[in-house]
C-alpha cells in the first residue's frame, strides 16, 4: 500500500485480495474510490483507492463462440491486440490507456454503438465484488444465456457505485476487413440532422453516425480541411460504414448521393485501421479533459435540443443517435451546470414549456466526480438499490445517482 498526501492506494492483484481489502473495510466503513483506474483522486485523506490495473489478464478465449472473459484492469489496447490475432475485435474505441474497468463504469461505448449497440448489450456476465466483500456472478459467457432479469445491466454504467466489476465476459465480432468514414461540416445543424435522420432511413448498415461540434475533432486529431469548420459554431456530421472493400465501393457513392450539395464532404479512406479513424473515434480524449453534461431525452425531441443551442453560446457537444444522448463539453463546472439546468427548465417542466417530457440530466467532471439528476421515483428505486448493495455508502462517494 502507498500513501500521499491525499489518498491511500492499495494495488489489487487477485480476486482474494480484493474480497478481504473489501471485507476489512466493513468496520472501518472507509470510502473506497474506484473510478478511473489510473486516475481517481479520493473525496478526503481518509479514502482508500483500490487500483485494479494489476488485473489484467484473459481467462478465456473462445474464438469460434466469439466470447472472451478477462480481468477487467486490462486496457483495451491491450485486448484488441489479442484479438487482432484471431481477426475479432471489441467494437469500442477508446485512447489506448483506457481500461475495461473504465468502460464498464461510464458505460460509454463511443461512436460504434450505431452499428454494435451499448456497452451493456456487449458485456454477457460480470463478477462483482460488493462493498461487504461477497462475490456476484451476474450473466454468463454465452450470448443469449440468461433468463429473467439482467443484473449485469445494473453494474454497467453504475460508475463503481454499487460494486466493483473485476471480471467481465464480453461479446466479440469480426474484424471489419474496410472502413470508410465521411465527415461532413456545416453551420447548419439543423441541416446536419436531417441528413442525419435521411442516412437512418435508407436501412443501410452504418457502423457510425455521430453528430458533433467541430472544435471536438480539431481537439481530437488534425484533419486535412479547412480551419474554419473546425471552429465553434460548426458542425460535423461522422458517418462510417465497415465491411468488404468490394461492397463499401458500391456502397458508399449512394450514400454521398443523399447529401445535399451545401454540406461539405471530407472522405477518410484509410482501412479500418486506420490511426487517423482511431483518434477521430477516440472519445475518451473529450471525455477526460472536460466537465461533461449529459442529457438524454426523447428522439423526438431532439431537434428542439438543439434549436436552444443560440441560446447556451453555442457549447460543444455530440450527439448519438442510437442512445438519443446529448453531451456537452465545458471547460467550467458553472458551465456544465448552466447548460444542465437549462434543459430541465426547458423540457421537463410544463408550466415552461409544452415539448414536457421526461428527461435524465448527469453531470461529471474531470477527476471523476459524477451527479445524475432524476425524477423522484427513478430515484427512490436507485436509493432502495443503494441501499441494498452498499449500506454504508463507502463505494465512490464522489458518485451520485
Amino acid at each position: 500500500m502507498t500513501k500521499d498526501a491525499t489518498i491511500s492506494m492499495l494495488e489489487i492483484e487477485n480476486e482474494k485480495q480484493l474480497l478481504e481489502a473489501l471485507k476489512e473495510n466493513v468496520g472501518r466503513k472507509r470510502s473506497l474510490v474506484t473510478t478511473k483506474c489510473s486516475q481517481s483522486a479520493g473525496p478526503d485523506d481518509t479514502s482508500l483507492r483500490l487500483n485494479l490495473s494489476r488485473l489484467d489478464k484473459i481467462i478465456e478465449h473462445v474464438p469460434e463462440d466469439q466470447v472472451i472473459s478477462v480481468e477487467t484492469g486490462i486496457t483495451l489496447k491491450a485486448l484488441d491486440d489479442t484479438l487482432s490475432k484471431f481477426g475479432q475485435f471489441f467494437p469500442v474505441p477508446a485512447v489506448p490507456d483506457t481500461t475495461l474497468f473504465d468502460l464498464i463504469c461510464t458505460g460509454d461505448g463511443g461512436m460504434l454503438e450505431n452499428a454494435y449497440g451499448p456497452v451493456r448489450d456487449l458485456i454477457l456476465g460480470l463478477w462483482v465484488a460488493t462493498a461487504s466483500g461477497e462475490k456476484i456472478k451476474t450473466g454468463g459467457k454465452v450470448v443469449k444465456n440468461v433468463t429473467g432479469y439482467d443484473t449485469t445491466k445494473l453494474f454497467v454504467g453504475s460508475r463503481g457505485w454499487l460494486g466493483i466489476p473485476y471480471v467481465a465476459h464480453l461479446r466479440l465480432y469480426a474484424r471489419p476487413e474496410s472502413s470508410e468514414t465521411i465527415l461532413l461540416f456545416s453551420k447548419d445543424v439543423g441541416g446536419l440532422l436531417s441528413a442525419l435522420h435521411k442516412l437512418q432511413s435508407t436501412g443501410i448498415s452504418f457502423s457510425a453516425l455521430e453528430l458533433c461540434g467541430g472544435a471536438l475533432l480539431d481537439s481530437n486529431v488534425q484533419l486535412d480541411v479547412e480551419k474554419p469548420l473546425l471552429q465553434p459554431g460548426y458542425f460535423a456530421l461522422i458517418v462510417q460504414m465497415c465491411g468488404h472493400e468490394r461492397l463499401l465501393k458500391e456502397i458508399v457513392p449512394q450514400v454521398q448521393s443523399f447529401f445535399p450539395a451545401a454540406l461539405t464532404q471530407v472522405k477518410i479512406k484509410d482501412g479500418a485501421e486506420s490511426a487517423l479513424v482511431q483518434k477521430l473515434f477516440a472519445l475518451d480524449k473529450w471525455q477526460l479533459d472536460s466537465f461533461r453534461t449529459f442529457i438524454s431525452l426523447p428522439a423526438s425531441l431532439i431537434e428542439s435540443a438543439l434549436a436552444v443551442l443560440p441560446a447556451l453560446d453555442w457549447p460543444l457537444l455530440s450527439y448519438r443517435a442510437a442512445t438519443a444522448r446529448l453531451t456537452f463539453f465545458s471547460t467550467s463546472e458553472e458551465r456544465s451546470v448552466r447548460i444542465g439546468d437549462y434543459y430541465l427548465a426547458k423540457f421537463s417542466n410544463p408550466a415552461v414549456s409544452q415539448s414536457f417530457a421526461p428527461i435524465t440530466v448527469a453531470y461529471a467532471t474531470p477527476q471523476g466526480a459524477y451527479k445524475c439528476v432524476h425524477d423522484p421515483q427513478t430515484a427512490t428505486i436507485i436509493k432502495s438499490l443503494k441501499q441494498q448493495f452498499d449500506p454504508d455508502a463507502c463505494l465512490n462517494p464522489q458518485v451520485q445517482f
